[in-house]
C-alpha cells in the first residue's frame, strides 16, 4: 500500500514499476495481491487512488481536475467514470455532499 501511495501522482505508475520495485515478475505480483486483496494488482492501484482523491475532495481545497491530476489520472472524464463507478457518484455530486453534510 506504501509503495502506491508513495507513487500516487505518477500517471505512469503501473504493475510493471511495483513489480520492479518489489523485484518480483508480473504473474507473482498478480498472484500475491489477488491472495492478500482480492482484487487484480490494477484494480488495487485504481482503488487507492480513488480513496484518495475521496480524501482531497472532501477537504474542498481542490478542483475535480486537480484532484484528478493529483492522484494519477490523465484523463478527468475517465477518472469521474471510475470514482462514479466506485462511490456511486460524480466527483462533483461528492463533494457537494460533503459540503451538505458541513
Amino acid at each position: 500500500m506504501k509503495i502506491i501511495e508513495d507513487n500516487i501522482g505518477e500517471d505512469n505508475f503501473s504493475v510493471e514499476s511495483m513489480a520492479d520495485i518489489f523485484c518480483m515478475s508480473h504473474s507473482s505480483l498478480l498472484r500475491k495481491i489477488k491472495t492478500v486483496f482480492n482484487l487484480s494488482p490494477v484494480e488495487l492501484i485504481r482503488l487507492v487512488k480513488l480513496k484518495k482523491a475521496a480524501e482531497l475532495l472532501a477537504q474542498q481545497r481542490y478542483r475535480v481536475n486537480e484532484v484528478c491530476y493529483k492522484v494519477g489520472f490523465n484523463s478527468p472524464s475517465y477518472f469521474a467514470k471510475c470514482f462514479a463507478r466506485q462511490f456511486g457518484m460524480t466527483p462533483g455530486a461528492y463533494v457537494e455532499e460533503v459540503r451538505a453534510r458541513r
